[in-house]
């Protein structure tokens, strides 16, 4: 049976508010401890007594307290430990408990976290350490910094992934208790991920933002062939408190199981400009709910095996940019179900939508989709 306590690590820095402060906590240390008798002060080395008048001598450390290493060396330290290895050695002692907010404080102060499959990360003359291995432990430290009351809940969280594949190996449950691998909730609000580029960085797994929160993605590849690429779930069809957002821009979605990207839940902002969708196993592209809307800018969706764009339940699509186009879908173009879907110039409504295997323009219960002589 383990004695450890199971509690999670941000309700056990709540209770111990000094826990900001291991100046003040050294300090109680040294007014707590014992005097010794038997050693002078002014001595270098720790003096053990045994019956037989042996002594045995240690070398004190040079660091008094591992808290006074330079936050490069302590960061670099902390990457050995797993998050769930901070939760239990906060309770091993005050020394440890110190290090572990030291290192927060530091991290809280961090403008971008390095995420890297190498640990030492080169770039041109600069050499530094990664912060994080993996987007997982990233996103779990991500979510502990932001339940602590030094977080600024104003100031945005970017994550920066090195070249390479990094692997998504979470789950996500969605609110109909489905749930699918390889998928990667966001539990902190303000979060950037950028990569360095296409055909450069790779994720492979999906990335849900939901709850009202906001999530941007910039320059990488997304694979899952567990499920959803992007999914942004709003809070609902009535009701809604907060907008859930997300803002995708100069990104590829391939190859996913099932829809590429997935706005749906009511209350959903979609922003992509310069964003492919092409070979997922269902739509490109899917928009669903009440004060739900999607604005695709530069949109291509092409040779998914569902619907290049589809929309339903009162959402709205918007396409723009002269680069907008749907073609080659194994079903329907473009597909509105009691909803809307605006054309926006310099797009051509009958040049956007071509090539797909069922129609190129589908409109049932209602829907809407248009031509606007306008730009927007």
């Amino acid at each position: 049976m383990s004695l450890l306590p199971q509690q999670p690590l941000a309700q056990a820095l709540a209770e111990h508010k000094e826990n900001f402060t291991p100046a003040n906590s050294r300090k109680r240390s040294r007014e707590e401890s014992p005097a010794s008798s038997s050693t002078s002060s002014s001595s270098s080395t720790t003096s053990i007594t045994a019956k037989s008048r042996c002594y045995v001598t240690i070398q004190r450390s040079p660091v008094k307290n591992i808290c006074q290493l330079e936050p490069d060396v302590l960061c670099y330290l902390m990457t050995f430990l797993k998050v769930d290895a901070l939760k239990i050695v906060v309770f091993l002692s005050r020394a440890l408990r110190d290090t572990v907010t030291s290192y927060f404080v530091i991290l809280l102060k961090k403008p971008i976290f390095h995420i890297s499959i190498v640990e030492i990360i080169k770039k041109g003359k600069e050499t530094f350490h990664r912060d994080f291995p993996t987007l997982d432990k990233a996103m779990e430290m991500m979510h502990i910094l932001s339940t602590l009351k030094q977080y600024n809940p104003k100031k945005t969280m970017v994550l920066e992934l090195e070249a390479g594949v990094h692997n998504i190996v979470g789950t996500w449950t969605n609110p109909s208790c489905t749930t699918y691998q390889q998928t990667l909730s966001v539990l902190c609000d303000k979060l950037s991920i950028v990569g360095q580029g296409l055909g450069e960085t790779f994720i492979y797994g999906g990335l849900v933002v939901e709850n009202g929160r906001s999530l941007s993605i910039t320059s990488l590849t997304i694979k899952n062939p567990s499920g959803y690429g992007l999914v942004a779930m709003g809070e609902g069809m009535t009701n809604v408190t907060k907008m859930t957002k997300m803002i995708v821009g100069n990104v590829k979605i391939e190859e996913c199981l099932y829809h590429g990207v997935s706005a749906e839940g009511g209350g959903v902002e979609l922003e992509a400009n310069e964003v492919q969708v092409c070979k997922n196993g269902e739509c490109g592209v899917w928009v669903v709910g009440l004060k739900t809307i999607a604005r695709l800018t530069n949109f291509i969706s092409h040779n998914n095996k569902s619907a290049g764009v589809c929309t339903s339940s009162s959402a709205v699509v918007d396409l723009k940019g002269e680069k907008t186009s749907v073609h080659d879908n194994e079903g329907y173009g473009l597909y509105a179900a009691g909803t809307t879907i605006n054309v926006y110039r310099p797009c051509v409504l009958s040049q956007v939508s071509r090539g797909n295997r069922r129609q190129n323009v589908a409109k049932i219960n209602g829907g809407i989709i248009r031509q606007n002589d306008d730009s927007k």
